[in-house]
């Protein structure tokens, strides 16, 4: 099965529904499944401790509390690779993104890279111990592997992370006559931000 590794904390993320773009600096041709591979090295703490990361993280339904908690050195789920798309699709420079702003926040669209857009998340109940390789590779599921259920999208929760500072999310459908500018601070007023993009607790 094809593989990729990630290090952590974006191989969880991918795991955990969280993250569905994957950001890279080439494209594929390839198509179907994909194993997510996490890599031996240990989470960054800086990284871990920033927001949104560690918002997602200590979620009720996640419950990760320290980057040590993190598997490592191992494949954590399955998903559809779907299609893989020029990142400047997704995050125009100077233009409206068209992903999420979680996705922003998880990924690198900087002009050249490429998105890799990916669906019907597998995780598995236990992480299999696998070592990782650059670029894409071929894992050798154990004996008697079965392929997990498709899990459906982590659904919104009284906890989900607001995007704090981040206004960037689905604002195309609100430019309309009023501009961009005036698209922008609505949304954050009704996302309970002040017109400076903090979110009000």
């Amino acid at each position: 099965m094809k593989t990729i590794t990630l290090w952590q904390p974006w191989a969880s993320l991918l795991a955990l529904g969280y993250k569905t773009v994957e950001t890279r600096s080439w494209p594929t041709n390839h198509r179907g499944p994909l194993a997510i591979h996490a890599a031996g090295r240990p989470c960054d703490p800086h990284i871990f401790y920033q927001y949104p990361f560690q918002r997602v993280f200590l979620l009720p339904e996640v419950g990760i509390a320290h980057p040590s908690e993190l598997p490592l050195g191992a494949v954590l789920a399955i998903v559809d690779l779907a299609d893989v798309k020029p990142s400047k699709e997704l995050a125009p420079p100077g233009g409206l993104p068209r992903v999420g702003w979680l996705q922003l926040a998880f990924g690198d669209f900087t002009p050249g890279r490429f998105a890799w857009m990916l669906k019907d998340r597998r995780p598995l109940e236990v992480p299999i111990g696998a070592r990782g390789k650059q670029g894409l590779w071929d894992w050798d599921p154990p004996p008697g592997f079965e392929l997990p259920d498709v899990q459906a999208a982590p659904g919104p929760s009284p906890h989900s992370p607001k995007p704090k500072g981040m206004w960037l999310y689905n604002l195309e459908a609100m430019q309309g006559e009023q501009g961009v500018e005036a698209a922008m601070r609505r949304y954050l007023r009704e996302q309970g931000y002040d017109v400076a993009g903090e979110y009000r607790d």
